[in-house]
């Protein structure tokens, strides 16, 4: 609505845009949610904030690659948390560091710079006729 009535572009990158680079410095697959990425985030910037003695492991398996969080060919789907984990987590938080945060934050940063670059040029009917 806010594209249409404002004439203007607008998205979301919730880190989607380094999903791929970021599932590389993680040892963990299907971490979306409380895991081993989120809470390496949070330990990079907010310390104080996380309690890694509570930090624990929920881990998902699938029956098919193409359900998994994490695929590289798998296809996009939604579900509840707690279908998956009794304590919201999905990953595996005791894996989280500082040092991984700090370079998840770097990965992220340096692909919303490039979104903005690779779109500033654009005009909105370039944008349009894209489809976005």
């Amino acid at each position: 609505m806010i594209n249409r009535d404002a004439g203007i572009f607008v998205c979301v990158d919730s880190g989607e845009t380094s999903d791929v680079d970021i599932y590389k410095t993680v040892e963990v697959p299907n971490d979306v949610h409380a895991g081993e990425i989120e809470t390496s985030t949070s330990l990079a910037v907010r310390p104080h904030l996380v309690k890694m003695e509570l930090a624990t492991r929920s881990v998902p398996e699938f029956s098919s690659r193409y359900l998994n969080f994490t695929s590289h060919r798998g296809v996009l789907w939604y579900s509840y948390t707690q279908k998956f984990s009794p304590n919201g987590v999905i990953g595996d938080a005791t894996k989280a560091t500082p040092q991984k945060g700090r370079k998840i934050w770097q990965i992220m940063i340096a692909h919303l710079v490039s979104l903005v670059e690779d779109l500033k040029d654009l005009t909105l009917d370039e944008i349009y006729n894209r489809r976005y």
